[in-house]
């Protein structure tokens, strides 16, 4: 994904976004890979646009691992996640958004202080 904004935290917040599949994406990833014979073919991504237009076209690189992924443990969901749940979530990123755009000039740390979102605690 080129971002353009020359703003980074924005950049962040857009790349993050974008990376979150939907299961009903994945799903229909996998369906229509497997139907072209495990290949992710221009067909496929004609056909994902079509089905889901607001969202970007997966990266062929991201077909082949969901396909990996489903043929490895039969599933489009992801593994359970050990250690501490994160503190970061989409209403989060877009509260943590509307305050970059607001003050564009402030610096991540004071941000990451305004929102109680310490540098540690987004992993």
């Amino acid at each position: 994904m080129k971002c353009n904004t020359g703003k980074v935290f924005n950049c962040l917040i857009q790349f993050l976004l974008t990376m979150v599949r939907s299961i009903e994406e994945r799903v229909f990833l996998v369906e229509y890979i497997v139907q072209e014979g495990d290949r992710y073919t221009d067909l496929v991504q004609e056909q994902f646009a079509e089905k889901f237009p607001e969202t970007p076209i997966p990266h062929h690189n991201a077909g082949h691992r969901l396909i990996e992924k489903f043929r490895e443990t039969c599933s489009v969901l992801d593994a359970k996640r050990s250690g501490r749940p994160s503190k970061l979530n989409g209403e989060k990123l877009m509260d943590i958004s509307d305050s970059v755009l607001q003050s564009p000039s402030k610096s991540l740390c004071k941000l990451a202080q305004e929102e109680d979102m310490g540098l540690s605690n987004t992993a």
